[in-house]
């Protein structure tokens, strides 16, 4: 094994100081930093959630679902979809009790 300076940026080659080789770049294998990177989960996510006026059921929980999985991959802002799908769901359903009401 190569001898190496106190300052670690020289090395032993047997007969001479040369200078240490440049260490490789480190990359970075983490999952979505929630930044939005994603787009077609987000814009996904907020198509189901517009649509779930129309229908809690056939829209709502699928967005409810998809919202879901986006935040378990670390995409913060698909909070913001969800909540609009429990808000749009629950209209949707406020009016369809009043119109059986009438």
């Amino acid at each position: 094994m190569a001898q190496i300076s106190d300052d670690g940026k020289w090395m032993w080659s047997g007969t001479e100081w040369i200078p240490m080789p440049p260490s490789p770049p480190i990359v970075n294998n983490q999952v979505s930093t929630g930044n939005g990177s994603n787009k077609a989960l987000m814009t996904a996510c907020w198509i189901l959630a517009c649509s779930s006026i129309l229908s809690a059921l056939c829209c709502g929980l699928p967005a409810f679902i998809l919202c879901v999985v986006a935040l378990a991959q670390g995409e913060q802002k698909a909070l913001t979809p969800l909540i609009l799908t429990f808000v749009l769901s629950f209209i949707s359903m406020a009016l369809g009790m009043a119109m059986v009401d009438v």
